[in-house]
């Protein structure tokens, strides 16, 4: 059963201005083209920070996933079960079905498989032949309480209630909390 409102889950943006400020006060543009080389490691560096700042504040720690084997495994937070991360997953879940026929068209045009910088091409390539129509947006508060109804449905209202104590104890229990 699809539930399209998860489609909305919460999520952010990393925007960056084009021209920054010198410490002289003048302005000055910069080398955007350095900027896309590096945007594998520009996203996993704000993603690190945003991470980190929302353990610190709640006293959560994140803990290595592998989501695809052989590659880079994902850092997500501990403590959170599998069945509640496979309930918010169901667009990643059409993301990684579109992306096996893209990657394998990839290598049957250039014989062999693609690097990291063309593996991140691939997932925005994919992401987007999936993204669904835009919808009308809904109140935040809206949001959260289908997003809660829906998780409690799915996984139980004590695993819903007690998501943060355990991620607090996941955390501990890490040492990394």
């Amino acid at each position: 059963m699809r539930h399209p409102e998860r489609e909305e889950l919460l999520h952010d943006r990393c925007l960056i201005l084009n021209r920054a400020q010198r410490p002289d006060g003048s302005w000055y543009a910069l080398d955007t083209r350095r900027l896309l080389r590096n945007v594998v490691a520009a996203g996993t560096l704000y993603t690190l920070t945003m991470t980190t700042e929302v353990c610190e504040e709640l006293g959560l720690a994140t803990v290595p996933r592998e989501v695809t084997p052989g590659l880079r495994p994902v850092m997500e937070i501990a403590g959170v079960d599998q069945e509640l991360i496979d309930w918010s997953s169901t667009r990643r879940q059409r993301i990684e079905e579109a992306l096996e026929g893209i990657t394998a068209q990839y290598v049957e045009d250039h014989g062999r498989l693609p690097d990291e910088r063309a593996r991140h091409g691939l997932g925005w390539w994919a992401a987007q032949d999936t993204r669904p129509a835009k919808k009308d947006p809904k109140r935040l508060e809206q949001l959260r309480a289908w997003w809660k109804v829906s998780a409690i449905l799915r996984v139980g209202q004590e695993m819903v209630d007690g998501l943060l104590d355990r991620c607090r104890a996941g955390g501990q229990r890490s040492g990394r909390g």
